[in-house]
């Protein structure tokens, strides 16, 4: 990485007082277009230095006096930080040999504050701002052309800021060090803009302290203004995560209504094919078509009663075979009666009632299910399978 070279002259331009915009780049070099500065994040930045150089630097002549000098040998302690490597603050010191006593104490003074009471070594203060320089840099791009702020990005922004927000001797460093992580043309826009070097002519004064925070102002990135984002996004995820959800109402009850007329559909087929099912079972699976036969003897019935006359011996034979041909396609359908023997007797439990299999319509109660009484059946039911449609009907037999 290329080494900063600040000339420790005064620039007698920096103690001018302020009468009109200063120009962003050094048009004395090769002139930069404005449309071409606007188009980048760096140029934004120095259009940024430009409008806050009255926050971030001195006034009087005093103060500038004051800080021009101090910065000389700021700039001699990052020089010596960036150029000898070492794990001790003390090693750095003692390779200012051309500091004076009092120099000496002001370079010890930055040294302190810019490792926060030497809570960290030289060796890794430099690894550390490396990572968190060249992190800064990719969000900074990223978030200034960036329409659709990403809140993850936005928070580790501001907490790169945190590192030397209101912190002179870190802003300092930071602002030092930065044109060096930018490619050639960006780094060139910042190096030569008029506002920058009168930033580091002046090195960690107290007013560079606010750079951090005017920073976030300029691009609406502070704290307050991340949660706002941050807010505003969930307003608009709740918005969507409604919408969806309601969209996802509408698409299950027009799937429900579907699946009801389907099964209504399905019911009424099914209803359908079993009748037509019987019917065939009855008329044409049969020798002797049972429906006709049916109806055969219901039409010779009908005229019996209204010429008050019986039934013949043949008549009702016909009558008992159209019978047992009926009971027989019930079965094959396996329709059929139960008990299979209504005579005999049987024996049930207060278990055969809770399972509806028996309709006990007369005796005594049933202490417990396990009970068994002996009953007979006064009326049989009916099942399809093994599933009872009608319970048989039973009393008890009397000891």
């Amino acid at each position: 990485m290329n080494k900063p070279d600040f000339s420790q002259k005064i620039n007698a331009k920096a103690f001018e007082r302020n009468t009109k915009p200063k120009p962003i780049i050094n048009k004395q070099k090769n002139p930069v277009s404005q449309a071409e500065l606007a188009s980048s994040p760096w140029g934004k930045l120095t259009f940024f230095l430009d409008r806050a150089l009255g926050d971030i630097t001195p006034r009087s002549f005093g103060k500038k006096r004051q800080y021009s000098e101090l910065a000389v040998i700021q700039i001699k302690c990052l020089e010596k930080l960036l150029n000898y490597k070492t794990n001790n603050w003390d090693d750095l010191l003692d390779e200012l040999e051309e500091l004076d006593d009092e120099e000496y104490n002001k370079a010890e003074n930055f040294y302190y504050h810019l490792s926060r009471k030497y809570s960290i070594r030289p060796d890794k203060f430099i690894t550390f701002w490396h990572q968190k320089i060249s992190e800064f840099v990719d969000l900074f791009e990223k978030i200034v052309n960036s329409d659709q702020l990403d809140l993850i990005k936005l928070e580790n922004f501001a907490n790169i800021i945190d590192n030397f927000n209101r912190s002179r001797e870190r802003s300092f460093w930071f602002l030092h060090q930065l044109p060096y992580y930018l490619d050639e043309k960006n780094k060139y826009f910042l190096l030569n803009s008029e506002s920058y070097q009168t930033i580091i002519q002046f090195g960690a004064s107290e007013y560079i302290s606010k750079f951090g925070y005017q920073l976030q102002k300029e691009f609406n990135l502070t704290r307050t203004d991340i949660k706002e984002k941050a807010a505003q996004n969930l307003v608009q995820e709740l918005g969507e995560t409604e919408n969806n959800l309601r969209a996802e109402i509408s698409r299950l009850e027009n799937e429900n209504q579907e699946l009801e007329r389907e099964i209504q559909d399905i019911k009424e087929n099914s209803l359908q094919e079993a009748v037509c099912t019987l019917a065939k079972s009855l008329q044409d699976e049969q020798q002797q078509p049972v429906l006709d036969q049916l109806f055969s003897l219901y039409k010779k019935i009908d005229k019996l009663l209204e010429n008050n006359e019986g039934l013949s011996t043949q008549d009702t034979l016909t009558c008992f075979i159209n019978l047992e041909n009926l009971f027989k396609a019930f079965s094959t359908l396996n329709i059929q009666p139960f008990p299979p023997d209504t005579e005999a007797i049987l024996e049930i439990t207060g278990e055969d009632l809770d399972n509806n299999k028996y309709n006990y319509v007369s005796g005594s109660q049933f202490i417990s299910k396990e009970e068994v009484k002996k009953v007979k059946c006064v009326a049989c039911g009916w099942k399809v399978g093994e599933e009872i449609v009608t319970p048989a009907k039973v009393e008890e037999i009397e000891n």
